[in-house]
């Protein structure tokens, strides 16, 4: 795990409530590592951490950062929570909250010791200036766990790059189309989204989102493997995804992987006039149509002869074009 920080210039008013986000590929990392960096604004922002670092203290992962006063979880477990409540009016009191203090005179207030993928976190700058910070690790799956009839801080796994609007994201489930839902602005207020259509997603952002009823919703797509990844170990030739459309809508979705291995991945590709079967590069895989409301299924297969080392590690990226990135790990050995 690597984490940096970095000052960024002062900017306008306008933008100050933003919290820019990119998740990439380092150089520093592992083939099978993702570098997730945030730029945060003085005050509170708030978080969504889809890698996993190592290790995994909070003093580790934030503490050479001297600008981040403090870090907080919510860990209510399954207590439903029927207000939000604004960070400035203090959480220590609040039941459910776990904290990070950095500063030695308040280590005496943490309980926060550990952080973990697919997590929120509320953290505090202190100071007039945005700093940046680059936490790396391991993407790791996980599925959504709603609290019904109650409101819930989650973050969503989106494409950097595309910005989906939150009506058009929740559409396809009557549990949160058109529930209420507040996120961070660059006062440190709650504020509720009361245009959903235009209002934007943004990767690696959090918010408070309410869920009517009983929910399993993961978003409009969906991809299911068996063990949540794509590990071949040393027996293993092939697996399949299942890729899930909820929407009302086809899709083009796409596969990419983050580190290419040309050579190694295929996929099964059938061709509909002669009905052979051909084992293609994995890397040069056209967009996979999948009908609204639809399945669709990508098999991949692995060439161990071609393999330079004993393990090949790596992420596959499966996009659709409305703003979905879901990250697969990708592993096989000799």
């Amino acid at each position: 795990m690597k984490t940096t920080h970095s000052f960024i210039p002062a900017i306008t008013s306008v933008l100050i409530g933003f919290i820019l986000l990119v998740l990439t590929v380092s150089s520093a990392c592992s083939a099978a590592e993702i570098s997730q960096t945030f730029d945060l604004h003085p005050g509170w922002n708030a978080i969504y951490l889809e890698v996993q670092p190592a290790p995994r203290t909070p003093a580790d992962v934030f503490g050479e950062v001297p600008e981040i006063e403090s870090v907080w979880t919510w860990m209510g477990g399954s207590s439903s929570v029927e207000f939000i409540q604004d960070p400035a009016e203090g959480l220590a009191s609040q039941p459910g909250w776990r904290v990070y203090a950095a500063s030695p005179d308040e280590a005496y207030l943490t309980d926060l010791y550990a952080i973990f993928a697919n997590r929120t976190y509320l953290i505090k700058v202190k100071g007039p200036q945005m700093v940046s910070v680059t936490v790396s690790g391991r993407s790791i799956p996980d599925k959504i766990s709603w609290i019904t009839d109650s409101f819930n801080l989650l973050g969503f796994h989106l494409d950097p790059a595309v910005s989906p609007s939150f009506e058009s994201y929740f559409a396809p489930s009557s549990a949160h189309r058109s529930q209420a839902v507040y996120r961070l602005s660059g006062q440190g207020k709650w504020t509720s989204i009361d245009n959903p259509s235009a209002a934007v997603m943004r990767s690696g952002e959090a918010y408070w989102i309410y869920c009517s009823g009983a929910s399993k919703y993961q978003g409009p797509l969906a991809v299911e493997v068996n063990g949540n990844n794509l590990d071949f170990g040393k027996l293993l030739t092939t697996k399949t995804l299942t890729i899930k459309n909820l929407s009302s809508a086809a899709k083009a979705v796409r596969f990419e992987m983050l580190t290419p291995y040309p050579d190694i991945f295929t996929y099964k590709n059938v061709n509909t006039s002669t009905q052979r079967i051909d084992w293609l590069k994995l890397e040069a895989m056209p967009p996979l149509s999948v009908p609204a409301n639809g399945t669709g299924y990508l098999t991949v297969a692995v060439r161990r002869e071609q393999m330079s080392t004993s393990k090949t590690e790596t992420l596959l990226g499966v996009y659709d074009d409305q703003g979905v990135r879901i990250l697969i790990p990708m592993s096989v050995e000799k």
